[in-house]
This record gives C-alpha cells, structure tokens and sequence, in this order.
C-alpha cells in the first residue's frame, strides 16, 4: 500500500466492479462485497504475520536456520 492510501481505495482498484457485475446483479451485493474486501485483507495479512512469527520461534527452539 502507497502511504497515504486508504485499504478501501485499494479495494476499488483492486477489484473491478464491472466483473462483480457479471456475477452480481445487484448493486447492494456488490457495495456489500466491496466493503468487506479490505477488512478481510488486513485480517488476513495479520494472521499471515502471526504465524510467520510463531513459525520463526518454533523454528528458533529447533535450532533451525530456515
């Protein structure tokens, strides 16, 4: 993310609105979807994040260099 952009940018940007369309007919549907798209990504980068720094201090007690 470019400092200074909001995730909900990113998420218009992100996801094309014209291809929900296709798939979604309705417009409420689709402003739900897009809403969500960031909240869920944040959460899914710190979930990532966390079990990256769990990996790494199992890895640590193992003696591992990975």
């Amino acid at each position: 993310m470019r400092s200074g952009e909001s995730p909900r940018v990113l998420a218009v940007a992100a996801i094309d609105r014209a291809v929900l369309a296709d798939w979604l007919s309705d417009e409420t549907a689709i402003d739900s979807l897009l809403e969500k798209f960031p909240d869920t990504a944040l959460d899914t980068e710190r979930e990532g994040r966390k079990i990256a720094r769990a990996r790494a201090g199992f890895d640590r007690s193992r003696g591992s260099q990975t």
